[in-house]
């Protein structure tokens, strides 16, 4: 095998050229560049989605390029380039600005500003999810993942239809949803903020469908975590670029279950993280995996302001498997992996087209019983406050905050709640009930007694009363606000 002929290139003393250089001999495609510097990190196109390289590897790269390299001395003679520590550092450096990407970028996305909608990269083209329509693959797409397998229109899967058939046999509604987020996870989608919370008996499936889920994007594009080490930088580091996390237990929350909550809640509703990287520049962007969680019970994270249970989807199994456990199963479903896939584009045309997930019935009381467990101040305000509606009168929902934490604290003790000070009821406090104001009225006396204005203690409410603004809540809830209750007009014998 015959020695790589030398290339001459910039002297060591001008980086920025031989990054060029490098850059057009190793990662040209045409005129399309195959290698960019987007959020710290160097990403190469690999023929079906772009890659991360570490540190380690694109220096490796610059040495490989720069060994047999010659560079021109000022006096005509050409001299080996000699790479070194120092001068690959250089190059490297002045490689991001060659390569540069820019920071808002969100893949999956199109690097011309073309729209196609959703595009599901296959190992055989990428497909445009609207018409189905196979294209070629090309850099020009920036997709951090693809499918380890192709698309196949025709192709069915009868074993996963039993398997579903199995779970859920008078319910069409939760393979249903199911399949949306399946359809979300190999697609990128993750703009309606949501993540699948599957809950069921040991050996009812739930593994199975776990199994199912990371073959289907791919295993290297598939994380699983532990819910307690979410909060630690080195788990977020392996969520970038995936397509899916997986969380196999959502009982255990750690020591700093709030904290555990708020990533969940920052990962479902696209927000920036600063996340520290060994060796690289900080990342600095959103992380996109689509989440899901499974448990022998409800997840119970706290959450005062009462966001993180609105983001579960429950999807909800009664059967169980335990001691007649069928083998073969896994790998019969493995094996339709091209036909799972249709009925994840399925379930992804309805998201797409209604934007909105599949809310089954079954999961309408786990979502309420969710609600109540993530954040017991807001069960506390349903139980024991008035809110004043909007455009009520303020002197009527006005209360001394000792009366309200007093009440709260008797409250905790009767329902086996931890007490907390008075600095942290006010804070979850204004996290369930945002409208509140505190303000500080002058008592009997003249003494100024310290209050919040927009909640009352419900001191004599009848069992009657309570139902019935329990039920108006819910109305206006659904209405946006816009139900009011007319007293009167009835025949005197209306019951």
């Amino acid at each position: 095998m015959s020695a790589p002929e030398p290339i001459l290139v910039p002297p060591p003393t001008a980086p920025l050229g031989v990054a060029q250089a490098f850059a057009k001999t190793r990662y040209m495609q045409g005129d399309l560049l195959t290698l960019l510097y987007w959020r710290g990190s160097f990403w190469s196109w690999t023929g079906t989605h772009w890659s991360a390289l570490g540190n380690d590897e694109i220096e490796a790269l610059i040495y490989d390029f720069t060994d047999d390299a010659l560079y021109r001395k000022p006096g005509g003679d050409t001299v080996p380039w000699n790479p070194n520590a120092r001068r690959v550092h250089d190059v490297k450096h002045a490689l991001k600005a060659v390569c540069r990407a820019p920071e808002e970028l969100q893949p999956p996305c199109w690097l011309d500003g073309r729209e196609l909608g959703p595009v599901v990269p296959c190992s055989n083209g990428l497909l445009a999810v609207d018409g189905r329509e196979l294209l070629v693959h090309t850099p020009l797409f920036f997709n951090l993942n693809s499918l380890p397998y192709g698309y196949d229109p025709r192709a069915d899967a009868p074993a996963w239809r039993d398997f579903t058939g199995q779970l859920w046999p008078d319910d069409d509604e939760p393979p249903a949803v199911l399949e949306e987020c399946m359809g979300c996870a190999v697609a990128g989608k993750a703009d309606l903020q949501r993540m699948a919370a599957i809950v069921g008996p040991p050996r009812s499936g739930k593994g199975t469908i776990f199994e199912v889920i990371k073959n289907l994007v791919g295993p290297p594009h598939t994380v699983s975590a532990q819910l307690s080490k979410l909060t630690d930088d080195k788990i977020l580091v392996g969520l970038l670029g995936k397509s899916v996390c997986l969380i196999p237990d959502m009982r255990d929350a750690g020591r700093n279950p709030q904290a555990v909550a708020e990533v969940l809640l920052s990962i479902t509703g696209q927000d920036d993280f600063t996340i520290d990287r060994k060796y690289k520049d900080p990342y600095f962007g959103p992380l996109s995996p689509f989440i899901f969680t499974a448990s022998n019970e409800l997840p119970s994270l706290r959450d005062a302001s009462g966001a993180l249970p609105s983001r579960y989807l429950p999807i909800i199994m009664t059967e169980s498997f335990l001691g007649r456990e069928d083998r073969t199963l896994r790998s019969r479903l493995l094996a339709e992996l091209p036909g799972i896939l249709n009925y994840a584009l399925d379930g992804l045309d309805h998201v797409i087209k209604t934007g909105r997930f599949t809310e089954p019935k079954v999961s309408a009381e786990a979502a309420e019983d969710l609600a109540e467990m993530a954040s017991p101040m807001k069960r506390f305000v349903a139980e024991h406050l008035a809110v004043m509606p909007k455009g009520g009168d303020p002197a009527e929902y006005i209360e001394p905050i000792a009366d309200l934490f007093n009440t709260h604290r008797a409250w905790s003790r009767d329902n086996n709640e931890k007490p907390i000070s008075r600095e942290t009821f006010g804070q979850r406090l204004r996290a369930a009930v945002p409208t509140i104001k505190r303000s500080q009225p002058r008592g009997e006396g003249g003494v100024r007694i310290p209050s919040y204005i927009g909640v009352r203690l419900l001191r004599r409410e009848t069992e009657t009363a309570r139902a019935k603004r329990h039920a108006l809540a819910k109305l206006n809830e659904r209405a946006g606000g816009r139900v009011r209750v007319i007293e009167g007009g009835g025949d005197d014998n209306d019951a």
